[in-house]
């Protein structure tokens, strides 16, 4: 009797009180969208960087509740299901993002108008308070987007309450529809970024600046490793169609050497342009600082191809995945020496590097009694910063990277369940997918970062429109 009282209580809940609950919830919320639109758009608080984040948030907020949260109402007292979420495997996994992804970048929104609180509260002279200029909104709430949706990407990957249509079971899925998009994303975005480090980069003002060389032969080696070693995977999935790397044993092991051999050589001229910005900081009578001298620049490109390729020689030599065709395999080695080399000793060099450069910038500035100097040292400090930000990011891919893969290659032998299994499984292949993004960050990051280059970027199209306007 006891059992029943307690079932029949919970379908009345189920049923009658929390879709009630859902519909409060829902009107109260539209109201409360109606009235923030109606105050925060009024003249004295509609610039207001605050408010223009909370507005933003109660935006997320009703289009949170118009597609996640009222369809559950309407379905339970009306069998109407609304949106068509469980007709399609990417329709599914979109509504698992979306549920996570708008509850998160409505807080991030509300984190952010505290943050310009306390922006308000610090001293002029601080860095906090230039958060607190209004053409920082557009670009924090960007940042808080792409924060929000790499903190939500879990949720499509493992959520599922529709294993038909929506689980991560169907490993074929993953392979033939979500990577070779990621991979085609990733291609664009690179092609895209090459074209405007191009232009930028050849600018009258940066085209013989020790820097912006060094990071455009990187962007151009990046563009040619999307081109013939990441690309081509993607028409494989897709058309069928790949490059004639099987066709004899040299061709295939000269694919392991460039898959290797392309991607650090990128970082490594990455690695020069840190190294110049160091050298920018020492002493003008160091040793160091001759490195920063033009005549350098083919030398120390020249040194680090080499470098590169002396680092590479283990993967011709042990990669293999056709044992048929491309001779000694031996995938432990192979495995430890491509996380050391790619996901070890880069990133701990480039922090090294970046390390040094920020101990000789504060002892710079001790030295000149915090006074800032304005021509060249602002102009060298600004690509400094981007610099250091590019490595940094660099150093995040490869750690990501380094920990997945070394997750997978120590335990894949032992005795795991199938889900364990299909699990590392995509895993790694997202995260084979995810590192060439290493490979197309560095236009967008430089936009992000350097007023000069944004400066440059800007003045450069403005040219062209302008001789074809007078053409």
């Amino acid at each position: 009797m006891q059992r029943s009282i307690s079932y029949d209580t919970f379908t009345f809940l189920l049923t009658e009180i929390l879709p009630i609950i859902i519909l409060i919830c829902f009107i109260l919320g539209l109201i409360g969208f109606i009235g923030n639109i109606f105050t925060f758009l009024q003249p004295n608080l509609r610039w207001n960087n605050c408010c223009i984040y909370m507005l933003c948030s109660s935006i997320v907020d009703i289009i949170h509740l118009t597609i996640n949260i009222l369809p559950s109402y309407l379905r339970d007292k009306y069998s109407f299901f609304g949106l068509p979420w469980n007709s399609s495997f990417s329709l599914c996994k979109l509504n698992y993002f979306f549920y996570s992804f708008l509850p998160q970048l409505s807080i991030n929104l509300l984190l952010l108008s505290i943050i310009d609180g306390y922006a308000c509260t610090c001293a002029l002279t601080s860095w906090a308070h230039r958060l607190n200029q209004l053409k920082m909104v557009p670009r924090l709430i960007l940042m808080m987007i792409c924060i929000s949706g790499i903190f939500s990407i879990y949720s499509p990957i493992l959520g599922n309450d529709q294993p038909a249509s929506c689980g991560y079971g169907e490993q074929n899925i993953y392979e033939n529809e979500i990577f070779p998009n990621i991979i085609l994303i990733c291609f664009i975005l690179g092609f895209i970024g090459f074209i405007g480090n191009i232009f930028t980069f050849l600018q009258p003002n940066l085209r013989w600046n020790n820097c912006c060389i060094y990071m455009l032969c990187s962007s151009i080696v990046d563009i040619i490793h999307l081109t013939i070693n990441i690309f081509p995977s993607y028409f494989q999935t897709i058309y069928s169609f790949e490059l004639p790397w099987k066709l004899s044993f040299s061709l295939c092991k000269l694919y392991y050497f460039l898959y290797s051999f392309l991607p650090q050589l990128s970082i490594n001229l990455l690695l020069l342009s840190i190294i110049d910005g160091y050298a920018c900081t020492c002493a003008l009578t160091s040793w160091t600082h001759r490195l920063n001298k033009l005549k350098m620049v083919p030398r120390l490109i020249l040194m680090m191809i080499c470098i590169s390729g002396i680092f590479s020689i283990y993967s011709p030599v042990l990669g293999n995945n056709e044992p048929l065709l491309c001779g000694y395999h031996e995938q432990n080695i192979y495995g430890i020496l491509s996380i050391f080399f790619n996901g070890i000793l880069q990133p701990i060099v480039i922090l090294i590097f970046v390390l040094l450069t920020y101990r000789n910038i504060r002892q710079s500035r001790q030295r000149v009694g915090g006074m800032v100097k304005s021509g060249v040292n602002r102009f060298r400090n600004q690509f400094i910063v981007m610099i250091i930000t590019q490595v940094l990011i660099t150093a995040i891919f490869s750690l990501q990277w380094m920990i997945i893969q070394a997750y997978v290659l120590f335990n894949f032998s032992l005795r795991q369940s199938n889900d364990d299994l299909l699990l590392m499984a995509i895993l790694f292949a997202l995260s084979n997918k995810i590192y060439p993004f290493n490979n197309v960050k560095l236009f967008y990051f430089s936009i992000l970062t350097s007023k000069s280059y944004r400066q440059t970027f800007v003045k450069g199209l403005k040219k062209i429109f302008s001789r074809q306007w007078f053409h």
